[in-house]
């Protein structure tokens, strides 16, 4: 199992997952809202969208302790049952950007995806390779490794999970779970669970290290 990327805001506004607003901005299309929003008698793993499909099991087993983004899943699927899980996971985490509280992403490398700090686990173990990359507002060190992610990922990545979290918005989370106490803090992730990672800003050398380094892990 595995997230695509390449999502553009067209694909969101063809499938009615965000309405454009008369300021030339965006916002969740209500039907999507309600749908996340809404609790049901039915537990949201027995949901038809989920049902007799081993590959959805296997993300039922993945969202064990992240029921929040299995709604939004459901709710994403039930406009998408003709594209592939790979593009529909992609969706989730796109349309996320527009559900409140926003999202923090000005300080996302070009290619990281945004991921809000309680669907992290969800995002690495979604994926077999992943980069994560922790950041905060004020931070020189944030800049250059930004700029050192940019240049590393300059093309994107389809073998790679990319994403990047706000520290600020999740520190204790980070901390508890990933032992992540300072920004930046790149990790890179294999099989579901944090393999290394770097502490500062780094050379783009180092980056490529790591990167090499899990997809030995993710290969044995």
């Amino acid at each position: 199992m595995s997230v695509q990327t390449n999502i553009t805001l067209d694909d969101l506004t063809n499938r009615d997952l965000i309405t454009p607003r008369s300021n030339q901005t965006y916002e969740l299309d209500p039907e999507i809202h309600r749908a996340i929003e809404q609790s049901g008698p039915t537990p949201i793993e027995d949901h038809p969208v989920l049902r007799d499909d081993p590959e959805k099991a296997e993300l039922i087993d993945v969202c064990n302790d992240d029921p929040e983004f299995l709604k939004k899943y459901v709710a994403v699927a039930q406009k998408t049952r003709d594209l592939p899980l790979e593009t529909q996971l992609s969706l989730v985490f796109v349309i996320d950007q527009f559900i409140e509280p926003q999202l923090n992403f000005g300080g996302a490398p070009e290619a990281f995806q945004p991921v809000r700090g309680r669907h992290l686990r969800t995002a690495i173990e979604l994926h077999p390779r992943s980069v994560v990359y922790a950041w905060r507002h004020d931070c020189d060190a944030c800049d250059t490794m930004k700029q050192t992610l940019d240049e590393v990922f300059e093309d994107g990545s389809d073998r790679y999970g990319l994403f990047a979290v706000y520290g600020t918005d999740c520190a204790a989370l980070l901390h508890d779970q990933f032992d992540v106490d300072g920004a930046p803090t790149t990790l890179f992730c294999a099989d579901g669970a944090v393999d290394s990672r770097l502490m500062g800003a780094q050379y783009a050398r180092s980056v490529e290290s790591e990167v090499e380094m899990i997809d030995r892990r993710a290969e044995r």
